[in-house]
């Protein structure tokens, strides 16, 4: 049991990194396509925190009335850029991970919440 719970890790680990690799890959293109440096256009290339709730909502397939957010920030860590999204709705927590440039869901967590 030990080795298949570590052997999951490991997939999650690599799923993560490879995403991230993939936002890597879409910055190197960006910046040779735009030479700008200026941080006002870099920021403008993200989407918005809500855009990202938005994102996480449609996939638990809520509305934003139906839950309560706990959570909503950027995050930049080891060349990736994302958003930190949770929310609760009856006895359950939400946690997501969402790319800030594409929008798309990295990862998420349902857990029981007692």
């Amino acid at each position: 049991m030990k080795r298949l719970t570590a052997i999951l890790l490991i997939i999650i680990a690599m799923l993560f990194v490879g995403a991230c690799t993939k936002q890597a890959d879409k910055k190197a293109v960006n910046n040779t396509i735009s030479s700008t440096t200026d941080t006002a256009n870099k920021k403008s290339d993200l989407i918005t925190k809500d855009q990202a709730k938005e994102n996480a909502l449609k996939h638990a397939g809520f509305d934003k009335t139906e839950v309560k957010f706990i959570k909503a920030e950027y995050d930049y860590e080891k060349g990736c850029e994302t958003y930190e999204v949770e929310f609760r709705k009856d006895n359950f927590e939400y946690d997501y991970t969402i790319d800030a440039i594409s929008g798309e869901i990295l990862h998420f967590e349902k857990d029981f919440d007692d």
